[in-house]
């Protein structure tokens, strides 16, 4: 006579725990890739809007001038921004000539930090100059662009914390993105300064 032998409550109460450790490392595995790459993702979006927008702001500050450049901040103005003169056509996005061969300057420019769904964000508004101006034109104070309803308004960069322009012969830029999320901040710093080439 044979006697078959099954498996025990001991020895299925063993291979159930071994499982359960596994699926555990497992999971706990899963979990700390996903959050790995929300970190990743969080952090290359903060540097990917940070160098966007000082990018475009030092190749259009740039081809300003000193004598049509405002500056505001949150203490005097109500509002952190910058605003300049800029001989780009609005519509082509070409530096247009006179018939005497004088640069034409077509439209003003307004960066400004603004607060949309509870995020600070940094805006762009521009101003056609309608006629043109074969001079720099003094630009108007910020918060006149920037609290314009008519002009359309273009998010640059959301999560910025410091938006500032410094008010001299060479400009400084300085943008700080701040994101608060997974326990932690994350931030980045921008800075550049400008020579103004008309």
């Amino acid at each position: 006579m044979k006697t078959e032998r099954g498996t025990s409550l001991v020895e299925m109460l063993v291979c159930c725990a071994l499982v359960g450790i596994v699926l555990s490392l497992v999971y706990s595995m899963v979990v700390a890739g996903k959050n790995y790459l929300a970190v990743m993702s969080a952090k290359h979006t903060l540097q990917q809007e940070a160098l966007q927008s000082i990018t475009w702001i030092s190749r259009e500050i740039s081809e300003s001038d000193a004598e049509c450049f405002q500056v505001a901040t949150m203490l005097v103005n109500g509002v952190d921004g910058v605003v300049f003169s800029s001989p780009r056509s609005p519509v082509s996005g070409n530096v247009e000539y006179d018939i005497v061969g004088r640069m034409l300057w077509q439209q003003h420019i307004c960066y400004y930090l603004r607060t949309i769904n509870g995020v600070s964000t940094l805006c762009r508004k521009s101003r056609t100059l309608s006629p043109a101006f074969s001079y720099p034109p003094p630009a108007p104070p910020v918060d006149t662009v920037s609290r314009d309803a008519s002009l359309p308004q273009r998010v640059i960069a959301r999560h910025v914390e410091i938006f500032s322009v410094s008010n001299e012969e060479v400009p400084e830029i300085k943008i700080r993105c701040r994101l608060t999320g997974f326990s932690r901040d994350y931030a980045i710093e921008v800075k550049t300064r400008l020579f103004l080439r008309n």
